[in-house]
């Protein structure tokens, strides 16, 4: 109970389920490069600020930090390609996350119900936001998605009753199900000529919208 850091050794390929689960006093992990399966290997650190990713690790393993509660600002440096679901899940004190260039996929629910998270910036080379992946996030104001985003997942930023403005890039292709559904505060977003699907209930509940504009070549508006 009494170890305030923890820095794991090179070689190390696997960490196991939940092998630190709720080592609420850790305050600093660094994780070695060979490390490549940490599936909820940290979750529940509530103590957990800062995580010192390695410059040649590729992606980021699924639930791997969820319930780290006391994590406020997330660094993720280049190299990294992929975040797996859930990964910073229900990371309630999470304000500020820096994405790198690098970063090609989030998978589903990886910041859902991050309720302090502000602002984020999609990098361009991410194609694809998965289902779920800011859902809830109460604090989000601001999102700013890459040039190269084509997909916008079901129930993407559900929920996310702060946000006041969504950028989309030309590009998009398909905004899914409930994406905005709850954001009760949007007042702007602008709807790329590229599109061609709607999800049902896209901009339900969405009190604050007064205009939307239809891309011509949108082929489906469902209920």
């Amino acid at each position: 109970r009494n170890i305030l850091s923890i820095h794991l050794p090179e070689g190390l390929e696997s960490v196991g389920y939940c092998a630190f689960l709720a080592c609420d006093s850790v305050v600093t992990i660094s994780l070695p490069n060979s490390l490549t399966d940490f599936n909820d290997g940290f979750r529940k650190m509530r103590g957990l600020k800062t995580i010192k990713f390695p410059q040649q690790m590729k992606s980021i393993s699924a639930s791997a930090f969820v319930d780290c509660t006391a994590l406020e600002e997330l660094y993720i440096p280049e190299g990294i390609e992929r975040i797996e679901f859930d990964a910073f899940g229900r990371c309630y004190g999470l304000k500020h996350v820096y994405l790198p260039q690098t970063l090609k996929v989030i998978e589903r629910g990886v910041f859902w119900m991050c309720k302090g998270l502000e602002e984020i910036t999609i990098p361009a080379g991410v194609e694809e936001i998965g289902d779920y992946a800011f859902y809830h996030c109460d604090s989000l104001k601001k999102v700013t998605l890459g040039k190269g985003i084509k997909v916008i997942g079901d129930y993407a930023f559900q929920y996310c009753a702060s946000l006041e403005k969504a950028s989309l890039s030309e590009g998009v292709t398909y905004i899914g199900m409930s994406a905005f559904q709850g954001c009760s505060v949007l007042s702007e977003i602008t709807i790329p000529s590229t599109v061609t699907e709607l999800g049902s209930s896209v901009f339900y509940e969405c009190y604050a919208l007064t205009e939307i504009a239809i891309p011509a070549g949108t082929a489906s508006i469902p209920y």
